[in-house]
């Protein structure tokens, strides 16, 4: 693929602009019609690649979002917030075996996100993995001691698994 010239570069550059201030003003469609005319020129734009996911949800047009947000991971793994999008999309449509497995990939990232341990205790609580469930459960609780739903969903994981004093554990604190 050929690389765009420096003046093409600089009209991606301030049509980028104008359409992330369009995104953020909420004028959606006209924001997507922007980010699209830059994908034409750059078919693997990893920002606009995530913009155009980002508005697909905001539109609820979760299966598109899904397909913007796997495309940019084929180039960028290593992209965090695009692969917790991804998981929470995937969470919206029901698929929540693939939601898991993007959330274990994000923690493969960085292990330090009590957020993503919290959701993913979550969907494994849904999916009646209780054991996997706690121990991220525990995970959030290391991470932000504070965190009083951390402590709830660990004691009713506990609970399911009779694991009573664990769940007593958690309720006193």
């Amino acid at each position: 693929m050929q690389e765009p010239t420096r003046e093409a570069s600089i009209v991606s550059a301030a049509i980028l602009d104008e359409a992330i201030a369009l995104h953020q003003s909420g004028r959606l469609i006209e924001a997507e019609q922007l980010y699209l005319q830059i994908l034409n020129q750059q078919p693997e734009h990893l920002d606009v690649l995530h913009n155009l996911g980002t508005i697909a949800c905001q539109l609820q047009e979760f299966t598109r979002a899904i397909n913007y947000f796997k495309r940019l991971l084929v180039n960028a793994p290593e992209r965090i917030d695009t692969r917790t999008n991804l998981a929470q999309t995937l969470k919206i449509l029901g698929d929540l075996p693939e939601a898991i497995q993007q959330y274990k990939q994000v923690l493969d990232l960085d292990p330090h996100l009590a957020d993503i341990h919290f959701r993913l205790g979550q969907l494994l609580t849904i999916q009646d993995l209780m054991e996997e469930a706690i121990a991220h459960y525990q995970k959030t609780i290391d991470i932000q001691p504070h965190n009083v739903q951390a402590y709830l969903n660990l004691s009713d994981a506990a609970i399911a698994l009779q694991q009573l004093d664990t769940a007593r554990s958690c309720l006193e604190k």
